[in-house]
């Protein structure tokens, strides 16, 4: 699970690095990322859409991610 990996905080201050796309993450594989700006759920929205961006996705990634986040969820031990 990714937290911050879209935000500029993240960004070296020589701007070697740019921050992750929304969008590769999922086609990365990364299941669980934390959206934390209106951008990220734009990137990833123009994603589906746009077959040109950077990493297109599909509507199959983003129900395979969920379907992992579900499967782990349902295998979880949960104690009180």
């Amino acid at each position: 699970m990714d937290w911050f990996v879209t935000i500029d905080a993240m960004k070296r201050p020589d701007g070697k690095y740019g921050t992750a796309s929304a969008a590769g993450c999922i086609k990365a594989g990364n299941d669980l990322i934390m959206p934390e700006l209106r951008a990220d759920v734009e990137d990833i929205l123009c994603a589906l859409e746009n077959k040109d961006h950077a990493y297109p996705i599909t509507r199959e990634n983003l129900l395979i991610c969920a379907s992992r986040v579900l499967k782990m969820i349902k295998n979880m031990k949960m104690s009180v």
